[in-house]
């Protein structure tokens, strides 16, 4: 039962995460990557699910990145 819960956990995160993005709140992204990581850090023996919500941030954090670029100007 832990387990599952720990894996609801880490969708809602992620679901919470990509519509933050979807609707560039990405102070609340960053917010939320932040939370992830250290989520990722408490539940490594569940590492198929950390690794998924590690990639989430990771492709996040680069959209992120990016986002960043373009509204500096920086055509990527």
């Amino acid at each position: 039962m832990k387990t599952f819960f720990n894996v609801l956990f880490c969708i809602v995160l992620a679901v919470i995460f990509l519509t933050a993005l979807a609707y560039k709140f990405e102070i609340v992204a960053v917010v939320l990557a932040v939370v992830m990581i250290k989520v990722i850090q408490w539940w490594q023996e569940f590492w198929i699910w950390a690794n998924t919500t590690a990639g989430i941030v990771v492709i996040g954090i680069i959209y992120l990145s990016w986002k960043i670029d373009n509204l500096k100007g920086v055509k990527s």
